[in-house]
């Protein structure tokens, strides 16, 4: 997150009205561009300053995707699902602004104006890049028998059965094979320590 107004100027840090979800980049050049000089001006120099401070919204809803990463079921790809959704509340640049006035709040002839300077807030859109806590991924369709047996506990027919098909496209092919379920098809899913996928998108 990062403040609008910075904290050493009065802006509060415990309402979202002075808040928003910056990269640490977009922080940086906030910081590098506009905010040092308004500290600068404000601080050093004395003056007064009227700022502007907008966060421009408006991405893209990714909700056919989310609900791709939703339907792999495990708890790493939920949370990716959360995050895709979130992603829309991310401003894709702020607009920052200062003019210097009077004390009495007019415009000071000949003051110093700071912008309007756009900063750039890009987030990264690639899913399998996502910094979160990831386990190993496998995929079902791609796993050799003994694989299935050894990684989810099943016996060697189950796991012959559930390797005969070259390509599962929904859990609910897994829970209608022979001798499997819709029990067993939730355990291998939800399988702890491992990201579980039916196969790997291209």
């Amino acid at each position: 997150r990062g403040h609008l107004l910075n904290h050493n100027l009065g802006g509060p840090g415990n309402t979202w009205a002075n808040l928003t979800p910056l990269t640490q980049k977009a922080n940086q050049d906030h910081h590098a561009d506009f905010e040092s000089r308004v500290k600068r001006a404000v601080n050093e120099e004395y003056r007064i300053l009227k700022f502007t401070g907008t966060a421009n919204y408006g991405r893209q809803s990714r909700e056919t995707l989310a609900a791709q990463y939703e339907s792999y079921g495990n708890p790493n790809d939920l949370r990716i699902a959360e995050i895709l959704r979130a992603e829309r509340t991310v401003p894709l640049t702020l607009t920052m602004e200062a003019t210097e006035i009077k004390s009495d709040g007019t415009n000071q002839e000949n003051g110093l104006h700071i912008g309007p300077l756009n900063v750039a807030n890009g987030i990264e859109e690639d899913p399998e890049k996502y910094q979160i806590r990831v386990a190993p991924s496998v995929y079902l369709s791609e796993m050799s028998k003994s694989a299935i047996a050894s990684q989810f506990g099943l016996s060697e027919d189950i796991a012959k059965r559930i390797a005969a098909r070259d390509r599962y496209t929904s859990w609910s092919q897994v829970a209608a094979v022979k001798g499997v379920g819709q029990a067993t098809a939730d355990a291998i899913r939800n399988k702890q320590g491992l990201r579980v996928r039916l196969y790997k998108r291209s």
